[in-house]
């Protein structure tokens, strides 16, 4: 989980992502919404929200998730508005941003004076992601989330779990 994320937010080695501190403000009804909350290797904290989506009420689904991660943190804070980074990944089946043929897209909220980021949305197009290998850690974690959801038996899924530790580790917490 943590190589993955840190490949899809594309982070420096010194803000990767290196613990879970918790799972929180979950949405049971909806199974296909993850909330975490981690901590860097510069001791900042982020929160997290990834989501698996259909194209059926899209847009107006992720506003509500992406804006619920905010309400969370300010009600854990009370009266302080120090709130965290909040990062929120959308990894779609379907092709969603017309304008653009990358298979991730990364949205942000700047402060205008100090160019820095507290609100990321990542959107991760699955039916984008070229046949063709390209040296990109994000390239490979998602040919493998490709992999187990359509054939955990294929060769690439074998080249994939030989190639690199990371993808042994994930395939046995999967139980594949």
């Amino acid at each position: 989980m943590l190589a993955f994320l840190n490949a899809a937010l594309e982070c420096p080695k010194e803000q990767q992502i290196v613990t879970i501190v918790e799972k929180f403000c979950s949405f049971p009804i909806q199974s296909n919404v993850w909330n975490w909350r981690f901590r860097t290797a510069s001791k900042e904290l982020i929160t997290v929200n990834m989501q698996i989506r259909t194209p059926e009420f899209y847009h107006k689904r992720s506003l509500y998730y992406r804006s619920s991660m905010d309400q969370c943190q300010i009600a854990e804070q009370s009266k302080r508005y120090n709130t965290q980074k909040v990062v929120q990944i959308n990894l779609l089946t379907f092709n969603l941003l017309q304008e653009s043929t990358d298979f991730h897209t990364k949205y942000s909220l700047y402060h205008d004076q100090n160019r820095q980021s507290r609100h990321d949305v990542h959107y991760l197009e699955l039916m984008k992601i070229p046949n063709t290998s390209i040296d990109n850690a994000l390239y490979y974690w998602l040919r493998f989330i490709i992999c187990v959801s359509l054939n955990k038996k294929s060769k690439e899924y074998q080249e994939l779990i030989n190639h690199d530790p990371l993808f042994q580790r994930a395939a046995l917490s999967l139980e594949i």
